[in-house]
């Protein structure tokens, strides 16, 4: 019975949009009426501690949470001024 409660429960993680691509992100925050972004790095310590809270967050609301990492996509953070991180940037009106 674990069996299949285990896999049939979503994983947080799969709540999350992972941001690829400058095109993608313009796309996800005209698309979606509220966003909440998650600007990161594979390295920021700080980024790993807050990632079990991210999960849950975008497993816990109906608010689409995104993640963009700072180092593949350089142009998005310096266009909203993301000067450390992890940052949080939310988009209520999309």
């Amino acid at each position: 019975m674990s069996e299949q409660s285990s896999s049939t429960a979503p994983e947080p993680e799969q709540h999350l949009e992972f941001i690829k691509t400058e095109q993608q992100f313009d796309e996800l925050i005209e698309a979606n009426k509220r966003i909440i972004v998650d600007f990161y790095a594979d390295w920021c310590e700080p980024c790993k501690m807050m990632k079990p809270t991210v999960s849950d967050l975008a497993a816990g609301c109906d608010t689409t949470v995104a993640k963009a990492d700072v180092e593949a996509l350089p142009q998005i953070a310096m266009r909203y001024g993301v000067m450390s991180i992890p940052t949080f940037i939310s988009f209520p009106d999309g």
